[in-house]
């Protein structure tokens, strides 16, 4: 999956999953003959019930390239609904925007992979919150 002059995007949101996946990678890049770029992006959805900063620091100290974006989602969902309401699903919508977030800072940085930590699990519950 990892080729050779890869220039790889890693979504970051501070999770168990998305820093195992971001030390997997750290130690791939290590010892795998294919050369490859790694980069993060957090999006900061400036909920107060969360607060990924603490991962500048962090990322930081690993010395990678770190792109930490702070997009007000909550305030977006309020006027993002049908005739200018409210979203009717902050989950989705929120997932939709920091995706979308991603996409466009791996078209920037020109990198041509984005690698996210979701696993099974996350697909399932994502699938049955939008049903």
């Amino acid at each position: 999956m990892i080729q050779h002059g890869d220039r790889l995007l890693l979504g970051l949101s501070g999770g168990k999953d998305s820093l195992a996946l971001l030390h997997v990678l750290l130690a791939l890049q290590r010892k795998l003959p294919q050369k490859f770029t790694l980069e993060v992006c957090t999006v900061d959805p400036m909920t107060p019930s969360f607060d990924p900063s603490p991962l500048i620091p962090y990322v930081a100290s690993l010395g990678l390239e770190y792109h930490y974006h702070r997009q007000d989602i909550v305030a977006a969902a309020a006027e993002c609904g049908k005739d200018g309401g409210t979203v009717s699903s902050l989950c989705a919508f929120c997932a939709r925007l920091k995706r979308g977030s991603l996409y466009a800072t791996a078209r920037k940085r020109k990198c041509n992979k984005l690698v996210l930590a979701q696993h099974l699990d996350d697909l399932a519950e994502s699938f049955l919150m939008s049903t």
